[in-house]
């Protein structure tokens, strides 16, 4: 599932995606791709 948001007068936006991963490293290896990314000022699991 992807879910975005736009954040008033501020020109980003907040995505929430629901993802399955095999383990707690594909996790960690996933945030750390996804926080690399240019323009991705935060990468992190919720819950």
């Amino acid at each position: 599932d992807i879910h975005s948001d736009n954040v008033r007068n501020s020109g980003r936006a907040h995505l929430r995606l629901r993802l399955k991963v095999s383990d707690y490293g594909q996790l960690s290896t996933l945030l750390g791709k996804l926080d690399a990314l240019p323009g991705v000022s935060e990468a992190r699991r919720l819950g």
